[in-house]
């Protein structure tokens, strides 16, 4: 075959792969309801102007431009295909780019074997349809990369400063681009210092280089400097995302092979693919060394970073979507295999690539946070939505938790309209109006964590707006994680519900628990008991005798907890103590208090808590409270 047939073939093999990355995608994109960080994403570009845009961005974990970019893909539509369909385009010209980057630094069936992985690994599909900024990072990372090694090759100082330029808005897209801005500034660096450049074209990359650090500079002080002490990420950090991170007393290097083979398992969707693509990986590696060793360090020194990284608790490593920068270098590594191959039989490449994909996405086991095909469809979400309306009556409230919220903002809203971000905080909880309903949120991401305390939460909802008793509050359930309540024709991630009045604790029984609680306590040795600390709604004058004729003095958790801020020896001078504990009731008091919920003996700090009795039915326990001399 002539080279200018080949070169045809080569090109219509490279339009068909990225037509067929498209497709997937976009079938993927299609038929489901938006996860809730999707919905918080469009929440963010939801708003009046680039401003309330970038000050809203503030909140999040990620940089801004993506949701610049998404605020103005608005005009074309806001429906759920729609949306992803940014992030899809985005994903599908990676593969081109990814591609060109290979084919120059390889061979181009190399890089056909490389854009084939790229196009069809399970979770750069995934992530390659949802509304987040990984199709924009891996797209201007591809960029970045075809530019820097055009650069080297040709020696033209216009495309390694544009490869610094594209670097820069990849850090500006999502902060794991790091890893890879460093990457590329070494290998400037290797080839400066073998003489492959001029010295005028290397002076200009190395200055816009320093251009690059400036910007990730800029960002830190501006957003990174205070996201990174927030709550959220602490969470994060010994939270949701602790297996990748290392924590304290964990073996480094356990930690290193643990999360390697996640990475691996993540990318390719199932153990067996996973071992596959490393064992690929690995070989390929090894004859980059050995054929061009400044690109193995290119490849290579991402995911060295990366693992550096989550070793100093900076950012995760593992299988997970935070780590999916590593994709591009995993399939480019992979590729590398193609250069021991004669030209003949460089083919053989394309289809091994090929076979990987295939058998990944036959095979495929999803891990983490994934939500069923069959529980995804977007009907069921319109289904929950409409049975919401057609029951809340206004002055009603919809109670949900944080992810819950998100959806709410999309789909009980005109999603074509600016919707306000802020809503009215107060303490725990947040408020907002969508679509002329209350809607008020807890400020956990989900109720998983409150499974036990759901009916608490319910009590000091209640407590704060002042509800009466009759008051029917309806909860709205859904996105990562079984619901509360299952309704099934809302599949396995939504629900809706309303909480009864029969879930509040009256006086009248709250009373009778305690009384009953009391009357146990006579029968116990008491020596030295100075207090009954009672729950403060239903310290009744009958229960405060009851309590007076144990030769017990009653105080209240309110009073108790007025008396924390005067110091600990005015707390101390209570005890020891009787606590009395309502399970479904919420009542302020100490935080070392709070693990009384749990129902057994426990120490916090200076002070012990035995559980001495409780009903069978966990509505009451009380606890001796002293302190802790050991």
């Amino acid at each position: 075959m002539r080279p200018d047939q080949t070169s045809n073939w080569r090109n219509l093999m490279v339009l068909l792969l990225i037509l067929a990355g498209f497709g997937i995608r976009l079938l993927t994109a299609a038929g489901t309801w938006l996860n809730p960080d999707e919905a918080l994403n469009y929440l963010i570009a939801n708003q009046k102007n680039l401003s309330a845009v970038y000050q809203a961005s503030l909140t999040n974990p990620h940089p801004p431009l993506y949701f610049f970019i998404l605020h103005g893909w608005r005009v074309l539509g806001t429906s759920e295909i729609i949306l992803r369909l940014l992030s899809v385009l985005f994903s599908s010209a990676a593969i081109y780019f990814c591609y060109r980057w290979l084919a120059q630094a390889l061979n181009p069936a190399s890089g056909l074997a490389g854009a084939i992985l790229f196009a069809f690994l399970p979770a750069l599909v995934g992530n390659g349809t949802e509304i987040r900024s990984y199709s924009l990072m891996l797209l201007l990372v591809g960029i970045s990369l075809f530019l820097m090694e055009k650069g080297v090759r040709t020696n033209r100082a216009v495309a390694i400063t544009g490869a610094a330029l594209f670097s820069a808005l990849a850090g500006f897209s999502h902060y794991s681009a790091l890893w890879f801005s460093i990457a590329l500034g070494v290998y400037l660096l290797l080839n400066g210092l073998t003489r492959r450049l001029k010295f005028r074209v290397f002076w200009l990359g190395v200055i816009s280089q320093t251009g690059v650090a400036l910007v990730y500079l800029l960002l830190y002080l501006t957003h990174l400097k205070k996201i990174s002490a927030s709550p959220m990420t602490q969470f994060a950090v010994s939270g949701w995302l602790q297996e990748n991170y290392l924590q304290p007393g964990e073996n480094p290097l356990i930690f290193i092979f643990r999360n390697t083979a996640g990475l691996f398992r993540y990318l390719s969707g199932s153990p067996i693919a996973g071992f596959i693509l490393l064992g690929l990986f690995s070989a390929g590696i090894l004859t980059l060394i050995i054929k061009n060793l400044r690109l193995a360090v290119l490849i290579l020194s991402p995911v060295i970073f990366a693992i550096s990284g989550a070793l100093v608790r900076i950012m995760p490593y593992g299988g997970t979507r935070h780590s999916i920068l590593l994709g591009v270098f995993i399939c480019a590594g992979a590729a590398g295999l193609g250069l021991i191959l004669k030209p003949r039989y460089q083919s053989v490449m394309m289809a091994i690539a090929s076979l990987i994909a295939l058998v990944s996405n036959l095979i495929i086991r999803p891990a983490g946070q994934f939500i069923p095909r069959a529980d995804y469809r977007r009907e069921l979400m319109h289904q929950a939505i409409q049975y919401l309306r057609s029951r809340v009556l206004p002055g009603d409230t919809i109670f949900t938790d944080y992810q819950g919220s998100t959806l709410l903002s999309y789909y009980l809203t005109n999603p074509a309209q600016p919707v306000d971000f802020w809503g009215k905080g107060y303490d725990w909880l947040r408020e907002f109006d969508y679509g002329g309903y209350k809607v008020v949120c807890t400020q956990d991401w989900d109720f998983n964590h409150q499974r036990l305390r759901f009916p608490v939460l319910i009590d000091r909802l209640s407590q704060y707006y002042h509800w009466q008793p009759n008051r029917l509050i309806w909860v709205f359930d859904g996105g990562w994680g079984r619901p509360l309540m299952m309704r099934e024709e809302f599949g396995r991630n939504l629900s809706v519900f309303v909480v009864m009045p029969e879930m509040f604790l009256n006086p009248a029984s709250a009373e009778s628990l305690l009384l009953g609680a009391i009357r146990k306590l006579r029968e116990m040795d008491l020596s030295g008991i100075r207090t009954l600390i009672l729950p403060s709604r239903f310290a009744s004058e009958s229960v405060k005798k009851s309590a007076i004729k144990l030769g017990i003095t009653p105080i209240t958790y309110r009073g108790l907890y007025q008396l924390v801020p005067t110091g600990q020896k005015q707390f101390d001078a209570h005890l020891p103590a009787l606590a009395c504990w309502l399970f479904n009731c919420y009542e302020p008091h100490p935080e070392f208090m709070s693990y009384m919920a749990d129902g057994e003996s426990y120490i916090a700090g200076d002070y012990r808590f035995t559980l001495l009795l409780t009903d069978v039915n966990r509505q009451i326990a009380v606890y001796r409270l002293e302190l802790n001399k050991n």
